[in-house]
């Protein structure tokens, strides 16, 4: 399955690349982006021009948006 991850930060949104991820580790990506939102002292995220990087402080109030892309 293909899927892009949206962040919402008061400080801008953010795009990631397309990922291909097999369907037994969507849950697996699910657990992870909870982790680095409740957590994590950063979160990485690759976009299609390079890759940002979130703050433990963004992150706290962050969005993130997982979508299927079909």
């Amino acid at each position: 399955m293909k899927l892009i991850i949206e962040i919402y930060t008061e400080r801008g949104s953010f795009k990631g690349r397309q990922m291909e991820v097999p369907e037994d580790e969507a849950e697996y990506l699910k657990e992870i982006i909870l982790r680095a939102t409740t957590e994590g002292t950063y979160f990485k995220l690759e976009t299609d021009d390079g890759y940002i990087v979130l703050s433990k402080e963004l992150l706290q109030s962050a969005a993130f948006v997982v979508k299927e892309d079909v």
